[in-house]
């Protein structure tokens, strides 16, 4: 990418190598806002970018850059200013997380959950939502009625700082360990010192479609598990 290039995949949620330009981002919007989420719809061709304190901007990306909409806490039912992720499952349905709670659905036809809580991540499994809010995974189908996962306190190590599900359905979250849920079976798999997974300060986890789970850290570089009982490492020093 160019100097003045930005690309969905750098921010958190991003999900396609799709690059817009920094510079016509600022004139668009008329402003300078951090920005904190990113996804892109290829079918609708819909760009939408999160912030910390100026809401949701979703832009037009046939030919030029163009600003399509804008929620605002005070315009719309975002909760908050500060988005923190942005979600689509298959249906097309938006997931807003913020600072203070959940936005869902379409415009025109937005509802809110989890008021004042932080929304640190959304995933889909099948026909069920799962969400990362204040520490505590829940679970909805559709998102009419959440539960939350009553999880065994052992087997994390402080706060779950990011989930993922993989394709037979079990959780993976990272904390001060990374442990391997399923909720079906209720069993537990956790990695840490004895595996030679030392970090603790992990901050995102996902997993690809072979069933490896990819986890950044914020001290220790990019660790890989690659089966249940392997666990590798990719570590660089400055």
């Amino acid at each position: 990418m160019s100097p003045d290039e930005r690309c969905v995949l750098s921010f958190p949620g991003g999900n396609l190598d799709f690059v817009w330009s920094e510079t016509t981002f600022k004139r668009l919007v008329k402003a300078d806002p951090e920005i904190t989420a990113a996804w892109y719809d290829a079918k609708s061709n819909t760009l939408s970018i999160g912030t910390k304190d100026n809401g949701l901007y979703q832009f037009k990306t046939n030919g030029a850059l163009q600003l399509a909409d804008k929620f605002t806490s005070g315009s719309s039912k975002l909760p908050s200013n500060h988005v923190t992720i942005v979600f689509q499952d298959k249906t097309g349905r938006y997931w807003v997380g913020t600072a203070a709670g959940l936005m869902s659905g379409a415009p025109g036809k937005w509802k809110n959950d989890f008021a004042n809580y932080e929304v640190r991540r959304v995933r889909e499994f099948g026909t069920e939502i799962y969400v990362l809010a204040d520490n505590e995974l829940h679970k909805s189908a559709g998102g009419d009625k959440w539960i939350t996962l009553d999880l065994d306190e052992r087997m994390v190590e402080g706060e779950i700082r990011d989930f993922d599900v993989d394709k037979d359905g079990k959780i993976w979250m990272v904390s001060g360990v990374i442990t391997q849920y399923d909720p079906l079976s209720g069993a537990y798999k956790t990695f840490g010192g004895p595996e030679n997974y030392t970090s603790l300060y992990g901050f995102r986890i996902a997993v690809d479609a072979d069933g490896a789970a990819w986890v950044g850290t914020e001290d220790k570089g990019l660790y890989v598990v690659d089966k249940a009982d392997a666990l590798h490492i990719d570590v660089v020093l400055e």
